[in-house]
């Protein structure tokens, strides 16, 4: 039952932030309120609960990639700057992480300590690919650490774009395609 009252929650916090009713969301699921707390103490447990299940798939996203070792270590870095605008694609997401600049000061704080923690391992799984692609010729040996700020702050600049465009918008992905290209192959150039 608690995943389908993430699942409606979802769509409610989506549309509305945290300004929905626990009645609100009865109703969706034909329940009356007081059943709600049967599962969650109070509305801010049910949206902490919500956000930290969407952020465990939105890094299990990623985390996929960084397992799937039949590619090369450069078609891993390409498939992780994509996999930002594939994630974002479904227009809830999208929503969904929008909405989490708008919650209170301590549902905040407790997102910015889960997005750091999980930030830092991708940091680092990021960091093994970049030296692979030195040791194996791909790119240049240079210093990492600079190369990882500035992949980040790409990955950002996608994430905050990827919120706003529609899927399948032409400027979008001619600007998504061009900056990963300009990136790339600056990295390679520096050879």
């Amino acid at each position: 039952m608690k995943d389908k009252i993430l699942a409606y929650a979802s769509i409610l916090f989506a549309e509305k932030g945290t300004h929905f009713s626990m009645n609100e969301l009865a109703r969706e699921l034909g329940m009356k309120a007081p059943s709600l707390y049967n599962y969650y103490k109070s509305k801010d447990d049910l949206i902490l609960d919500l956000v930290i299940r969407e952020i465990e798939e939105y890094y299990t996203s990623f985390h996929s990639v960084f397992e799937e070792s039949d590619d090369s270590a450069d078609e891993r870095i390409k498939k992780i700057y994509y996999q930002m605008t594939d994630y974002y694609s479904e227009p809830n997401k999208a929503k969904i992480w929008r909405r989490l600049g708008m919650m209170d000061e301590f549902q905040h704080k407790q997102v910015k300590n889960i997005l750091g923690t999980n930030d830092q391992k991708i940091i680092k799984k990021l960091k093994d690919i970049f030296h692979e692609c030195i040791e194996l010729n791909i790119i240049p040996n240079h210093d990492v650490e600079k190369t990882l700020y500035h992949f980040n702050v790409i990955l950002q600049g996608v994430a905050s774009n990827s919120i706003f465009y529609e899927p399948g918008n032409s400027f979008f992905k001619r600007s998504i395609d061009l900056t990963w290209e300009s990136f790339w192959g600056g990295l390679k150039a520096s050879k």
